[in-house]
This record gives C-alpha cells, sequence and structure tokens, in this order.
C-alpha cells in the first residue's frame, strides 16, 4: 500500500516552503484518479482513507490533512517519510494530491460566505473591545464614586 497526501488549497498557498516542495519534489496526482473505499482512521490534524487507483487493483492510503495550520507538520513528515522509504515495512509515500476541494463543490465556501465570516470576525472583535471599554469606564466611574464618598464620609468626623 502507498501512501499520498490530500490538503486543502488554502492551506498550501500559505506555506510557500511546502509549495516548492510539491512541485520539485514529488508526483502529483488529481483526486479523479482515486476511487475512495472508506476512511481507515483519523486524528486532530487528518483523515485517512483506503482507496484504489482507478482503473487498477493498487491500493493506496490517502491522508486528506484537515488542520489548516498543520503545514509545518505535513513538510516534517514528508521528509521523515523520504528518509525511511526504503524500508519494506513502512508505507511509501508516492505523492501528492493538492486541490482536494475541486471534487467537493458543496464543502467549498463561496466568496460571500467567506466575506460574511470575515465581517462577523470583525464585528466580534469591535463588539468586545467595546464591551471592555463600557466595562473599564464603569469600574473606574466606581472607583471614583467610592473614593468620593469615602473622602465625604470622613470629612463628617
Amino acid at each position: 500500500m502507498a501512501r499520498i497526501y490530500t490538503a486543502l488549497c488554502a492551506k498550501i498557498s500559505t506555506y510557500t516552503n511546502f509549495r516548492s516542495l510539491l512541485l520539485k519534489d514529488y508526483r502529483q496526482y488529481d483526486h479523479q484518479d482515486f476511487k475512495i473505499l472508506s476512511e481507515i482512521g483519523s486524528g486532530g490534524s487528518a483523515a485517512v482513507y483506503a482507496a484504489y487507483w482507478k482503473n487498477t487493483t493498487s491500493k493506496f492510503a490517502i491522508k486528506k490533512i484537515t488542520k489548516l495550520s498543520a503545514g509545518k507538520e505535513i513538510i516534517n513528515e514528508i521528509n521523515l517519510m523520504k528518509r525511511v522509504d526504503f524500508h519494506p515495512n513502512i508505507i511509501k509515500f508516492v505523492g501528492i494530491i493538492n486541490e482536494c476541494w475541486r471534487h467537493e463543490p458543496d464543502e467549498r465556501p463561496d466568496a460571500s460566505q467567506v466575506i460574511l465570516e470575515l465581517n462577523n470576525i470583525d464585528n466580534s472583535n469591535s463588539e468586545e473591545s467595546e464591551n471592555e471599554e463600557t466595562k473599564i469606564a464603569e469600574e473606574l466611574k466606581n472607583e471614583e464614586n467610592e473614593d468620593d464618598f469615602a473622602d465625604c464620609h470622613l470629612s463628617n468626623y
């Protein structure tokens, strides 16, 4: 069984080292070259699927990266797999599928969804800032009132 990585396009574009690694060192495959059979397992940053290379009986394990921040981890794992590629008991790394959303258009956000989410992030940040500013202002006002009250109270004696 050979191993092929599937990585999110958005992630790849944020890691220039990963992009150059993809282009110069490894064969790239199209997602349509494979027939996914079932999920073998999953973890915090990836899921692994059993698959056949279409029109053959060659079986592969396809690792689909799901964690957007896993770029450096991917590079480290690929480099490690290159070092142990000679051992017969280790699954051989053969290439990369780097455009995994193309065949799942329903899972890919469109531009309006991305803009909406970015606006929501911006709005929630400004709301949090306003709430925090209001709390600080109220605390300062309360502290000022407490001091005035304390001074008034002491002046009666």
